[in-house]
Formats: C-alpha cells, structure tokens, sequence
C-alpha cells in the first residue's frame, strides 16, 4: 500500500484552462488527485475575466490583534542549554495571571493564579514587550501574516524587528538542539485573554479574523 509522505515537497503542475475543464499545458488530464486535498490556484491577476471579482481578491485590509506595550510569552523547550539560560527563562506553573492587586508572585515577580501554561507543549517561556500594535494583514484569500512589530525581549535584553524575529532569537539562544530555528509564531506565542483571563495561542486570534 503507497502511504504518501506529508513532509515531501509541493509539486508543481502547469495547467492551462480551456472551455468547461483544465488540462496540463501538454493536453494531457491532470493526474488523479486525492478527494479533499486543497491546493493554491496561482495566476496572473489580469488572467480574471470579471473585473469585480479581480478586485475583490486583491483587496487589502488590516487588523490590530494586541495593542503595543503588550506582554506575550514564547513557548521554548531548552533542550541542551545550559542550565544558566533554563533558570533564566519561566517556568510553565509559574506563569500565572491574577487580576487582583494584592497578587502574590514568584521569584521572578510573575503574578499567581489558577490558570498557567502547564500543559502546552513548552517546558519554558521566555516574555517578549511589543513595541508596536502587533498587526495582521490580510490579502484577497491568501494566508494573513504578521506586520513587521518591534519587540523588546526581555531575558535576552534585546530588541527584535518583528515577533518573529523574536521567536528565531530566543530559539537561536534557548533551543541549540534544534535544526531550523523557525517556527510557527502562531502555535508558539502566547497572550493573556482578557475575557476569560487565560493564556491562548495566538492563533486563536487570527481564528476571528
């Protein structure tokens, strides 16, 4: 039985479009594509026939998702690091959030509460002050992407351009072990909900765009 491997590389097929279907650019019919798969339809922006529908999809908005002067944390596992730098980044039962004054804190004067990050995959986290409105710009139906933000990192007592940037920084410095110091900033940066006063990813805020 052929499993495919998700982690291979795209595959490239040049199509053309002819009256009621579309054929490779050779005339022969595409290859027979699993049902569900989803796939980008790249093409000239000119190559759409109603004017209307072009200008639809390449409309241009943007969305504030965290106002400047905002804490987020960065999910780090410190794997090979040296134990200087795991004692200098938070522990996930120690980031806790309480919106009462009088809040009890830990050593490294994070606030307590019930509700903390145990639980998300990270063994550390390391806090990142944003600079700037963390803002989210969406193009017609392509994947909405973070604008450039400045961000001040505070363990590393550093800025960065963007949270991004950030994140690459602090798993350059933290996370030595691994290959590709990129990552989905997404998955691994979490802000404090002011609703329901508990830590989300922040792709739970591109979820409401």
């Amino acid at each position: 039985m052929f499993v495919p491997d998700s982690t291979k590389k795209r595959i490239r097929i040049l199509v053309q479009f002819i009256p009621g279907s579309i054929i490779r650019s050779d005339g022969a019919p595409l290859p027979k594509i699993r049902d569900g798969t989803f796939a980008d339809l790249v093409l000239p922006a000119s190559a759409l026939a109603d004017e209307t529908e072009r200008q639809k999809l390449e409309e241009e908005s943007a969305r504030e998702l965290l106002p400047a002067d905002t804490s987020v944390f960065v999910g780090l596992n410190p794997a090979g690091a040296t134990e200087d730098d795991r004692n200098r980044l938070i522990l996930a039962s120690d980031l806790k959030f309480s919106a009462g004054p009088d809040a009890s804190t830990t050593p490294g004067s994070v606030p307590q509460a019930q509700r903390t990050l145990v639980g998300r995959g990270y063994d550390r986290f390391a806090e990142v002050v944003l600079g700037d409105p963390l803002i989210l710009r969406i193009k017609g139906e392509k994947k909405p992407f973070l604008e450039e933000c400045r961000c001040h990192i505070r363990v590393l007592k550093t800025e960065a351009r963007s949270l991004n940037h950030a994140v690459t920084l602090l798993s350059t410095r933290f996370e030595p072990k691994r290959i590709s110091h990129t990552g989905n900033v997404f998955a691994r940066v979490f802000y404090r909900c002011t609703e329901s006063k508990d830590w989300r990813p922040l792709n739970e805020l591109r979820g409401h765009i």
